[in-house]
């Protein structure tokens, strides 16, 4: 293994590694966009609680960060074996990390539609994907360093050939991605309508919608650089493709740069909500839904919560407790003429027409009341639950085997429909 700089039979050119001098304003404008995203990454995962995919951007962007300080030190020493390994690794294993961060949100996405969509448990995905990746970065790293130290053209394209077959498994893991994601598309085109209604306030919002959307697009982008990649390592390190400064500005750092934006910047934890910790409403109390889900009822676009469960509405026919106590009705014909207009107090408004004896009208209900069932088979009400704070005992009904003259206990509190006169006494 050779150290220090390449001689003429291993440096690709005759030049050394580039047949150019690397440009110190392109390569440190990507080099101060990749630093400037480590702090948003590290702000975003902890803010909202994503270590995993934060530690992939991360590292991708530590890799990325290497790669254009390495080429910044070619600048000027253009043979010189350490700088290149340094370029060369980070510009491999860069994309591979922030790939795995891509994967990583796959299983949360398809989970957040419906679990009956996915058959495969979300982790059983991760470790897959997380296999693949850590098969690719292990190629991609032996590789480089056989082909940056080699003594000779052999060991040189033996770590070329290496460095191929990790940029084939990274390739692969994306069409598998891909290939799932789509699967998992027509599932859901198939059930529209039957999806989870509890995170429908997740996936109808527009935050949702645009980061699905920022997450497809960067996962073009790494596609398309692995691609680029992948031919030029195929068609060796001296190749015009190779030794095009511009084709790898555009075809590796730009997409490379753009795809980590997105991702960070539209952060999966802004879009899922709660939903990506875990928290969603199914673990919240089952009296927070009795109601029903209504479309008028979400905010506008851009609001984290866009949906909020509620109240079913009151049905419109009173208890049956305030027609049994208050017979403000009862014996009325409408031949009959109305009592006299004495006037009153209901509910605290004044109510003329009404005796104060009949102010607790159906209409304004006292604060506490019993509640009666339908009256028993001989036609007195039988109470069967209060909501006052007195207590209330249960009273039989008249065809019970109590005693006839043991008449049903009652709290002295509780007015009985006994104690109510008839409006026609009032005559």
């Amino acid at each position: 293994m050779g150290s220090g700089q390449c001689t003429d039979a291993t440096c690709p050119v005759d030049e050394g590694y580039f047949s150019y001098e690397p440009s110190q304003a392109g390569n440190g404008i990507l080099l101060g966009c990749f630093a400037i995203l480590m702090p948003l990454t590290t702000f975003f995962g902890i803010r909202y609680r994503s270590p995993m995919f934060s530690a992939f951007i991360m590292t991708g962007l530590v890799f990325e960060v290497l790669c254009y300080i390495g080429r910044l030190l070619l600048h000027g020493n253009p043979r010189e074996t350490n700088y290149f390994v340094i370029y060369l690794l980070g510009s491999s294993l860069g994309p591979t990390f922030i790939s795995a961060a891509a994967f990583y949100i796959l299983p949360k996405v398809m989970t957040i539609y419906d679990r009956e969509l996915v058959d495969i448990r979300p982790k059983h995905f991760n470790f897959l994907f997380l296999a693949i990746v850590l098969l690719a970065v292990t190629l991609q790293t032996v590789g480089s360093v056989f082909a940056s130290v080699g003594d000779n053209t052999v060991e040189i394209d033996q770590g070329l050939r290496i460095i191929i077959a990790g940029f084939v498994v990274h390739l692969g893991s994306l069409a598998l991605f891909f290939a799932v994601y789509f699967w998992f598309l027509q599932k859901k085109h198939r059930r529209a309508g039957r999806l989870n209604p509890e995170n429908a306030y997740v996936y109808e919002s527009y935050r949702f919608r645009l980061f699905v959307f920022g997450w497809q697009l960067a996962s073009w982008f790494i596609t398309i650089r692995t691609i680029y990649r992948l031919i030029e390592t195929i068609m060796g390190l001296g190749s015009s493709i190779a030794q095009t400064e511009a084709a790898f500005m555009v075809l590796d750092g730009a997409q490379v740069v753009v795809a980590t934006a997105i991702l960070t910047v539209l952060h999966p934890g802004k879009a899922f909500g709660k939903t990506w910790t875990g928290k969603n409403h199914q673990q919240q109390s089952a009296s927070d839904f009795d109601g029903i889900y209504d479309s008028s009822n979400r905010r506008s676009h851009g609001s984290r919560r866009s949906y909020s469960p509620r109240r079913a509405p009151a049905p419109a026919q009173l208890p049956l407790a305030y027609s049994n106590k208050y017979p403000l009705n009862q014996g009325y014909s409408p031949t009959q003429t109305s009592p006299p207009h004495t006037g009153g107090t209901a509910g605290g408004r004044t109510t003329p027409g009404f005796s104060p004896r009949y102010q607790d009208s159906p209409k304004y209900p006292p604060k506490y009341s019993p509640k009666f069932s339908p009256t028993s088979t001989s036609g007195a009400p039988t109470t069967t639950k209060h909501t006052h704070r007195f207590s209330l005992r249960s009273a039989r009904s008249g065809g019970a085997s109590s005693s006839a003259a043991e008449p049903p206990r009652r709290s002295p509190k509780v007015q009985t429909q006994s104690n109510l006169v008839s409006s026609d006494d009032l005559w």
